[in-house]
């Protein structure tokens, strides 16, 4: 017999299981201390050492539900679960938190989950609603921070320091690398059993005895100290219990973004943008440093694009706050960039689009210039990770073929003058050439898009620029031309 069908059928089928106690020691432990001291002191950490064989032993078993149990071994683990059971029963008929502390103590460090070792379908809804009242007052003793990290794992005192000024800083940048470094550690959270305990036996149970007692949380460690026992599907659940907590609102975040494929219902994206939406609307600032956190995240940057929708666009200069254009930036920093104006565009007016656009546009021409100014190394287009902003710009404003013709003049006579201008080294001349080479693709581009016919004395005037092959070699390295301008004058013709 396994494991699993030990519990299926039942202890009281089966052959030899006795009434003997394993852990009466523990109820004299229990019942020498109060409630807030076993609740609140670090004493039951060390009752696991008392029962380290039976952990060991029913450890074996954890992972291996369908291993067949030698019959002793079977007799020895209906007697451990029968006793934990009595505990649990006795906990619920006197109201006897000790008791309830006990079973939900030993379920833990054993390794035995709560369906089924403790089955809830033998109890009433009274009785149920009981043992969830129990744990969330379990829960407002049981706390976990930094000084535990501290205690447990010798941080650096200035490290912790460093990083909860950070968080009154809102500087998430520090305090979030802190965090992911903590997480990479090895068996950096060393738990405090009991916490561990009545987190675990409360997530099986009822996520939302969970986010009750997180909605009240502001330490972003506690908080992702009980993120940290959840399953992925609880914390999937979680999204259905959010409460408006902002710390709150953010570690679910965060935490549902680890998921490579995260793809949200419907229903859990409008609870989600609603939540942000009301962040937004009471704490710009916090919601701004989100912005900055979460700007790389496909799934984050769809629920942005949701929010700024439905608010005015005094809220859209949150968003253009966090801009920082970069030409050398992640895949994911421009395919969520490019998420986020796909739903943008899907859910505002044009003019709100332009709002957005043409701030960012003036930043591109910024940046342009700077990287000819400075005379820094281009050896390609300067996409930016925010090139497709600057072409909606375009696609948004250049409404006939006189609109392009203008566009593409002032950027021809734009570069003629950087081209004759005075360079301290060749970068410069190189920067300017990729810079002039940028703006007539991208100009190239939405006309082609809108179908536009350029007149046949400014194709050729382009097209003559082009072609030098002195060019080719001075600025591409190449005695052919260039793939990218053989792709320049089919958008052309």
């Amino acid at each position: 017999m396994t494991k699993d069908q030990l519990v299926k059928k039942g202890l009281s089928k089966l052959p030899g299981v006795g009434n003997k106690s394993y852990f009466d020691f523990l109820e004299v432990e229990f019942s020498d201390k109060s409630t807030e001291e076993i609740l609140t002191e670090s004493f039951p950490e060390n009752l696991r050492n008392k029962v380290v064989k039976i952990v060991n032993f029913t450890n074996r078993y954890a992972n291996y539900a369908d291993a067949e149990l030698r019959e002793k071994d079977l007799i020895r683990l209906a007697e451990i679960i029968k006793e934990i059971r009595k505990y649990f029963a006795e906990a619920v008929e006197k109201d006897d938190l000790k008791k309830l502390i006990l079973a939900v103590y030993l379920r833990d460090i054993l390794r035995l989950e709560c369906n089924g070792i403790i089955n809830l379908n033998d109890y009433s809804s009274v009785e149920i609603k009981w043992v969830k009242e129990q744990l969330q007052f379990m829960l407002k003793y049981n706390k976990f921070s930094l000084d535990d990290l501290k205690k447990y794992n010798q941080l650096e005192t200035r490290n912790i320091d460093e990083f909860y000024c950070a968080i009154e800083d809102l500087n998430f940048s520090y305090a979030y690398n802190f965090i992911r470094g903590l997480e990479d550690g090895i068996n950096i959270f060393a738990f405090p059993v009991l916490f561990r305990s009545i987190i675990s036996f409360a997530a099986q149970l009822e996520i939302s005895i969970l986010l009750d007692s997180l909605s009240t949380k502001t330490d972003p460690i506690e908080i992702l100290a009980y993120f940290n026992l959840f399953t992925e599907q609880q914390i999937r659940d979680s999204i259905n219990y959010i409460q408006d907590n902002k710390w709150l609102l953010l570690e679910l975040l965060r935490q549902l973004f680890k998921s490579d494929d995260l793809k949200l219902t419907d229903a859990e994206t409008e609870i989600l943008t609603g939540k942000l939406k009301e962040l937004a609307l009471t704490d710009k600032i916090f919601f701004r440093e989100m912005i900055n956190l979460f700007k790389s995240e496909k799934s984050f940057s769809k629920l942005l694009a949701l929010v700024l929708a439905q608010l005015n666009q005094g809220y859209f200069d949150l968003y253009l706050d966090t801009i920082n254009l970069n030409q050398y930036h992640s895949e994911n920093n421009l395919e969520a960039n490019q998420l986020f104006l796909k739903i943008f565009i899907e859910n505002t007016t044009s003019v709100e689009q332009f709002y957005l656009c043409s701030w960012i546009k003036k930043e591109w021409d910024s940046y342009l210039a700077e990287l000819v100014a400075e005379e820094e190394y281009i050896d390609k287009l300067v996409y930016t990770n925010y090139y497709s902003f600057v072409y909606h710009y375009y696609f948004l404003t250049l409404e006939n073929a006189a609109d392009a013709e203008s566009e593409l003049k002032s950027v021809l006579k734009e570069y003629e003058t950087a081209a004759y201008s005075w360079h301290e080294s060749f970068k410069g001349a190189r920067a300017a050439y990729f810079v002039f080479l940028t703006k007539v693709y991208i100009l190239s581009t939405v006309a082609q898009k809108k179908q536009f016919v350029i007149s046949a004395f400014l194709r050729e005037r382009i097209a003559e620029f082009f072609s030098d092959q002195r060019l080719w070699l001075r600025f591409h390295d190449c005695f052919e031309e260039p793939e990218i301008l053989f792709l320049l004058n089919n958008l052309r013709g």
